[in-house]
């Protein structure tokens, strides 16, 4: 029983020992250089400079109100904090207008002066991690160069560059206004500059025109620039995983953006059975930004043709529609930074406006081009009257003017029995003119009375 008993009081000596070192060695451990002079003086300048307690409360991660105030009414109790908010001061203002901070918080020469100590000491350890994580980072970088590895975009100091044609691949693209041009491709570019998919099956999911142009334009030997990560101050050429992307950029091609959308007359061409724009002599007005007039043109005329909801217009009166065209920029991810600008056509927004200019219906179209023998028919016998015209203007080519540097499109005449004129479209190359005047095959040159 004895023996137990004083077992039981050398454990708890022991015990008692362990504690008391465990409290001494945390006693060291939270003395700080800050003494309760300078805790007084944050305190002070804290409570009358707001921008100070937003730098203290961000220092130390609080953002109770409460907390804030508990803590920088009691700040000797909690000196870590003050030390904490030294080091904010001084990375958010450097040594010298640190300085200048610390010399209006009242702090004494002596005391900025061991404020600066700690600030050069914590440079110091930051820089050491810095080094010691750079080195364990190209130790790593080296160890994926030797299996052939491949990195990612955020590993890499330089980032891969490739050339596509961007004009080719907009003529695969659809114009419908639906669907928006957004196309992923997850690729693997080696450090030889050969592009391929990560995973080959992804071509799968792809509709046509992805996967054409993934095959046509991307994959292959096409980076002009491989992905390369810094190892010792060198810049080393590296298999690189990246995404290309492939989109569109849409906004509005118009200025303003109060009252700016386009309100246009529209007529319907009975022999052509298809509407057109009446242009007018005010268009391009000053809302308009598009500067290729003829495609613009060309592109609304076809939307216009492609058009459902206008079966029913009454064709003898005057039909309008307001239309908000929206430009259509082609966008790469990766391109080099001289690569011209590519623009896909034109999308538009095209309403049906009622007699006093309110809008009736919204009208919807698949695409702006016209199939290229939409007027088939039409023209075998346009061409017919087409060869009369030419044999009167043959004759008396004086009845016809040159009138193709009124409108800067085109080299085309009228004749002198013809009025105002207007394009239907140039996707059929006709040009009609506003009243019972003349045809004219662009591309023939030809021309005809109509009857």
């Amino acid at each position: 029983m004895k023996k137990k008993i004083l077992l039981l009081a050398a454990t708890l000596l022991l015990s008692l020992s362990v504690a008391e070192t465990a409290t001494a060695q945390s006693a060291v451990q939270r003395k700080s250089y800050v003494t309760s002079s300078m805790a007084r003086k944050i305190t002070y300048f804290c409570q009358y400079k707001d921008l100070a307690m937003a730098i203290f409360a961000d220092a130390n991660e609080i953002v109770s109100g409460v907390e804030l105030d508990k803590t920088i009414n009691t700040l000797d109790k909690h000196l870590d904090c003050a030390e904490n908010f030294f080091l904010a001061i001084y990375y958010r203002y450097g040594m010298e207008m640190g300085y200048g901070v610390l010399e209006n918080m009242g702090l004494t020469p002596r005391e900025i002066e061991v404020v600066q100590a700690e600030w050069k000491k914590d440079d110091e350890r930051r820089a050491a991690i810095a080094e010691q994580k750079r080195k364990e980072k190209e130790s790593g970088y080296l160890k994926l160069i030797e299996e052939n590895g491949v990195f990612t975009s955020e590993q890499l100091a330089v980032q891969p560059k490739i050339s596509i044609d961007l004009t080719a691949i907009s003529m695969l693209l659809p114009d419908n206004p639906k669907s928006k041009i957004d196309y992923w491709f997850y690729c693997i570019i080696s450090k030889d500059g050969y592009i391929s998919l990560e995973d080959a099956n992804d071509t799968l999911k792809y509709a046509n025109a992805q996967k054409m142009i993934y095959n046509n334009f991307i994959k292959g030997d096409n980076a002009i620039e491989v992905g390369k990560v810094e190892i010792d101050g060198k810049r080393i050429s590296v298999n690189s995983r990246v995404p290309i992307h492939l989109n569109e950029e849409r906004k509005r091609d118009v200025r303003g953006s109060h009252n700016s959308e386009l309100t246009f007359r529209i007529q319907k061409d009975k022999r052509l059975n298809s509407w057109f724009v009446i242009w007018g002599d005010k268009f391009p007005n000053r809302h308009l930004l598009c500067n290729d007039i003829q495609c613009f043109k060309s592109q609304l005329t076809g939307a216009l043709y492609n058009c459902r909801g206008l079966e029913n217009l009454d064709i003898d009166r005057y039909n309008y529609i307001e239309v908000m065209p929206y430009q259509r920029k082609l966008k790469c991810n990766l391109l080099a930074d001289d690569v011209e600008d590519v623009y896909l056509p034109h999308v538009f927004e095209i309403s049906l406006l009622d007699a006093g200019g309110m809008k009736v219906a919204k009208l919807e179209y698949e695409t702006c081009l016209i199939p290229e023998n939409a007027f088939v028919e039409q023209d075998k016998d346009y061409l017919l009257r087409c060869n009369k015209m030419e044999k009167k203007y043959q004759k008396q080519p004086n009845r016809f003017v040159d009138v193709s540097m009124k409108d800067g499109d085109f080299t085309y005449y009228v004749s002198s029995d013809g009025f105002e004129y207007n394009f239907a479209s140039e996707a059929y190359n006709i040009c009609l003119l506003g009243k019972e005047g003349v045809f004219m095959l662009f591309n023939e040159q030809k021309f005809v009375k109509r009857k």
